[in-house]
């Protein structure tokens, strides 16, 4: 038999016969035993040692192919062979009618390290289904080939940068399908959106109001915030973590990072607390407020300058570069949100975790100096965000096995690199005390030029509030079964709705 592969076509001759269609290739223990079938036609053995060119992604038996399989086996003999085997690639003619996983079911969202465990020993790439996406995205799982992809100048962040494409880019059809206005989406496109010289002009101008000097000088002013909130905390009749503490604290400290004034921090911060919410409608309208109230501010800093962010970016210059007024509201709104979004989330995740693990708890209790590991290690097993930015083959190429087009959008797993038995010894095991091989430092900042501008501030929040929260203080627990916990139905994120505890 042979099987020739062009364009994403696969042509089939021989036993099969001469049509194109779906095709499965069947890996068995040994590699002679391998096999290609076609839905409507018998199993056949594929001779050859490497799969075929057009191969997809990998799909197992829970979906559905395992019975099409045996249904197809006609001798003892080979249902034999077969038995046990993994499906390792479905190939289709028309690759927008591909089965794909869909990230919006309950269990990327309750467990993500588990969920995206699974696909992570399935395939080092899968094709997944995001909300407001036509096409599916490729997915990409081991901690290798995240990095790898990070560095790849071949992928982009920015489809304009794929010469001869058209098709809107998967983060245009989200904002279609949440119903940005027109006016508003030029102010929610931020560096994270750019490459190359547009990319590092802006990370140039913006990174010096974000050096670790500076993060760490915040501590006490975060000490001092943390404190009054704990206590706040242990106040209320029926008290969450998450809007009462976290939220609070974040919201708080961005807001004086960029130079919210102090009279307008509270609306502010009710603003973006509900940015990880999924009231789109609700979302839009906070987005438009805080848009409306940059642009005033720009003209409030630029008449009256102070030592804040905005008018260190008004000032800012990078070989006689300044940025626009849109670029700076494009800045201001981005690190609002992530500077709010990740931290505020990230804290309650922690919390969960510790309390999950009881003995690592009373070591860190024991040890207030295992802090910094422990939050590192919280970042792995616990991060906020589990999907990173979506990225765009400029070429066809080969990634990890998989053959991949140009134009073709994929987006690195950050929890499964996490979770990557290939990198981190027992990556299931939560160790407050683990120090990662040189260069196999978690992913849950991101990775290369896109490394996240706000890690060290998250890293200095999140020391203080579990201090704060879990050592300086005794007592605390869920108010609720931890069964109960409610996640947004997010696939990018792994994000609490509330944390309801006690003391």
């Amino acid at each position: 038999m042979d099987a020739r592969c062009r364009t994403g076509r696969t042509t089939c001759s021989g036993r099969i016969g001469n049509h194109r269609g779906q095709l499965i290739y069947i890996r068995t223990r040994a590699r002679s035993g391998n096999f290609l079938v076609h839905r409507n036609a018998r199993l056949v053995p594929y001779i050859g040692d490497r799969e075929p060119d057009s191969a997809t992604s990998i799909l197992s038996s829970h979906h559905g192919w395992g019975r099409i399989i045996h249904s197809l086996i006609r001798t003892p003999a080979e249902r034999s062979r077969v038995n046990g085997a993994r499906i390792i690639f479905l190939v289709e003619e028309d690759r927008m009618s591909m089965t794909a996983i869909n990230l919006m079911d309950p269990e990327f969202t309750t467990n993500p390290a588990a969920a995206y465990g699974r696909l992570r020993e399935e395939a080092p790439v899968v094709p997944v289904n995001f909300p407001g996406v036509a096409a599916p995205v490729w997915l990409i799982t081991r901690y290798e080939d995240v990095k790898a992809a990070l560095t790849d100048p071949r992928f982009v962040v920015d489809r304009n940068n794929v010469p001869g494409l058209n098709e809107p880019s998967a983060r245009d059809q989200i904002m279609e399908a949440m119903g940005v206005p027109e006016d508003l989406r030029p102010h929610l496109t931020t560096m994270v959106n750019m490459d190359g010289r547009a990319h590092s002009r802006l990370r140039t101008l913006v990174s010096p109001a974000f050096t670790s000097r500076r993060m760490d000088a915040l501590r006490s002013r975060v000490e001092i915030v943390a404190a009054q909130l704990a206590d706040d905390l242990r106040r209320k009749p029926e008290p969450d973590l998450l809007a009462d503490f976290s939220a609070h604290l974040s919201g708080t400290i961005i807001c004086e990072l960029v130079g919210v004034d102090e009279a307008d921090r509270a609306e502010v911060r009710g603003w973006i607390q509900g940015f990880a919410g999924d009231d789109q409608t609700r979302i839009l309208e906070r987005a438009r407020l805080l848009v409306n109230y940059t642009k005033d501010l720009i003209a409030r800093r630029r008449a009256e300058p102070g030592d804040d962010t905005i008018s260190k970016l008004l000032a800012a210059e990078a070989d006689g570069d300044q940025l626009t007024d849109t670029e700076i509201v494009t800045m201001f709104t981005m690190l609002i949100q992530t500077g709010y979004v990740t931290t505020a989330h990230f804290i309650p995740n922690a919390v969960v975790t510790l309390l999950d693990h009881p003995d690592q708890l009373d070591r860190l209790r024991a040890d207030p100096e295992l802090l910094p590991h422990a939050v590192d290690e919280l970042l792995r097993v616990a991060g906020p965000i589990t999907v990173g930015t979506m990225m765009y083959a400029t070429e066809d190429l080969n990634l990890a096995g998989t053959p991949i087009r140009r134009g073709d959008t994929l987006a690195g797993c950050l929890v499964s690199a996490n979770h990557d038995p290939r990198v981190f010894d027992d990556p299931d095991r939560f160790d407050i005390a683990r120090i990662p091989a040189s260069g196999r430092n978690h992913l849950a900042f991101y990775y290369g030029s896109h490394f996240c501008l706000g890690a060290r501030l998250a890293e200095v929040e999140s020391e203080v509030a579990l201090r704060e929260l879990l050592l300086a203080r005794d007592g605390l627990s869920l108010a609720i079964e931890r069964n109960q916990l409610e996640h947004h139905p997010n696939p990018i994120g792994n994000l609490l709705v509330r944390l309801p505890v006690h003391f």
